[in-house]
């Protein structure tokens, strides 16, 4: 019925295969992981461990090592240079602001004190895939 493939796409280890005919949305404070119950790529460099040792590994410093690793997380080639021509450094921050949710964004060879707050909508906009 779809289960196994709603997950992987919730949790960003797939993509949909109809781009541009449906959309996934999911909530900015949405955080997702999990390990597939007959799947050992997840866990076959810790068969000798505890279930505690990989997760501390996996989510070491707050980030979801196997989800930046996924194909979701890539960076394709029309991305990268829209990042290159605007200069991006990095996402810093975000905050809600009247309502909005806006994204800090820090420009290569300016100083931090210059960085910015656009919105979603802003971003979007530009072209950024979020």
């Amino acid at each position: 019925a779809g289960k196994t493939t709603l997950v992987r796409m919730i949790v960003g280890e797939t993509l949909p295969t109809n781009v541009g005919k449906c959309r996934l949305w999911k909530h900015h404070n949405l955080r997702v992981a999990y390990v597939a119950q007959h799947s050992f790529h997840h866990v076959e460099r810790f068969v000798d461990s505890s279930p505690v040792v990989y997760l501390q590994w996996r989510f070491k410093d707050a980030y979801d090592r196997e989800k930046i690793e996924s194909e979701a997380f890539r960076i394709g080639e029309d991305e990268q240079k829209l990042i290159d021509d605007f200069m991006l450094e990095g996402i810093w921050s975000r905050r809600l602001r009247a309502g909005k949710l806006e994204y800090e964004v820090k420009k290569r060879n300016t100083k931090e004190k210059d960085n910015k707050y656009y919105t979603k909508d802003e971003l979007l906009a530009m072209g950024f895939v979020m």
